[in-house]
């Protein structure tokens, strides 16, 4: 019988600042000693640090490959840093940058709890010639590890979390415009400084899923981004980017300013907005379809085919009493999807002899119908008021944006809106 110890690295983000290269997986596959009457030792190769996953595998009696319960360990980077000299003077106090956390040549070993970081937004840096007075700064306030925000090309909102190109660095890091491979040594260079002359270690984010809206790799690639065609739940999302698109070219003709110029604008501007929005019955991707609820139990009662309730006691429960166990027992179908209008709905075999247990007196389907009606009415309330709550928000950030992007002295200032 063979038994084997099977390693494997945790799927992790790794990116080096220098080369981009990201994900990667390490797997190892150990057979085992026969004899476990004595302690078995396994020697791993592990040469990078990550989480990992292990479980033994071994032979079934009928051949076939069974699989132990995984544990896992956790193995800490290497961080190899220069030496300081103490921050505090005999006396206990603070020493000047000058005297006190002075860089020694001897390399030390920095465990990951004492890591000082400090996030820098790079954009904001300058160029690389300009970053040794950051590393200055950082130095001499404790900093041990600059977090950098990402240094891709940015996208049309310049946001460092925003990418038009993840392979390739932002052009307002370099004075000059030298090639691609120029480029990368001078960041392996700069970031170098930053370790032997500041004693700073350097970490990125890796979010090569943060693409902007103007990247022409998404031309290529559509599918890539969130869509109603793969996110369902995004269907009303679209409708209302839609309609705000709509409401932005029809301004002139409703009678409705193209440009700030006062709070007053923009209050007559989403008032408007608010009127469209509500315009939508967004309403009808959240709460479930009375009259198709009433039609479709009463079908149900009519040909036979229910199925009879085994959840809690409804006899003799109140109508919000009956609507909080049906909700309770999960029975609501499409709850929060909102894939399509009315997608929410009740499983009517379900419904019909939820309701048959409810009301033991009532043998009309009319009148079951009519009963059931009471309680999806019930059901509808908080559904209804999670759709105004979330269309309020969603009027509330347009109000904000609008109000930044137009008005605020600090702003943008955009200027006209248009459909664009």
């Amino acid at each position: 019988m063979g038994v084997f110890l099977a390693v494997k690295s945790l799927p992790r983000e790794s990116m080096s600042l220098v080369s981009f290269r990201a994900l990667f997986s390490f797997s190892l596959i150990v057979r085992l000693p026969q004899d476990f009457s004595k302690p078995v030792q396994v020697d791993l190769p592990i040469s990078h640090a990550g989480a990992f996953v292990y479980w033994v595998e071994y032979d079934g009696n009928n051949g076939e490959r069974l699989k132990g319960r995984s544990g896992y360990f956790n193995i800490d980077p290497i961080l190899k840093i220069k030496a300081r000299t103490p921050i505090l003077d005999n006396d206990l106090r603070v020493l000047p940058p000058t005297k006190g956390g002075v860089l020694k040549e001897n390399l030390v070993n920095l465990p990951l709890d004492g890591l000082s970081i400090l996030t820098i937004v790079s954009k904001w840096m300058g160029p690389l010639e300009d970053w040794k007075n950051h590393f200055a700064e950082a130095k001499d306030r404790g900093y041990t590890m600059l977090h950098y925000t990402p240094l891709q090309e940015r996208g049309e909102s310049d946001s460092p979390y925003s990418i038009r190109n993840q392979l390739k660095y932002a052009p307002n890091l370099f004075g000059s415009d030298p090639n691609e491979s120029a480029r990368q040594k001078r960041i392996e260079e700069i970031l170098k400084v930053a370790h032997d002359e500041y004693g700073l270690l350097s970490l990125t984010d890796v979010v090569l899923n943060h693409t902007a809206n103007d990247s022409p790799w998404l031309l290529d690639h559509p599918e890539a981004g969130f869509s109603p065609a793969n996110s369902p739940h995004l269907t009303p999302a679209l409708e209302l980017d839609s309609a705000i698109i709509d409401f932005s070219a029809s301004l002139a003709a409703k009678g409705l300013p193209t440009t700030v110029t006062s709070e007053g604008d923009i209050n007559m501007l989403i008032t408007a907005f608010d009127k469209a929005v509500h315009g939508l019955n967004l309403w009808q991707y959240y709460v479930l379809d009375v009259e198709r609820e009433k039609d479709s139990l009463k079908a149900t009662l009519t040909s036979g085919k229910i199925e009879a309730w085994s959840g809690p006691i409804v006899k003799n429960k109140t109508i919000g009493e009956l609507a909080d166990i049906f909700r309770a027992e999960n029975k609501i179908l499409g709850l929060g999807a909102l894939a399509s209008r009315f997608g929410v709905r009740a499983d009517s075999a379900v419904a019909a002899g939820f309701i048959q247990a409810a009301f033991t007196d009532l043998k009309d389907a009319t009148a079951l119908a009519n009963a059931w009606v009471k309680v999806v009415d019930v059901l509808n309330v908080p559904l209804y008021k999670e759709w105004e709550d979330d269309t309020n928000v969603a009027i509330g950030n347009v109000k904000n944006r609008l109000k930044y992007a137009r008005l605020d002295a600090h702003g943008p200032k955009l200027g006209e809106i248009t459909k664009l």
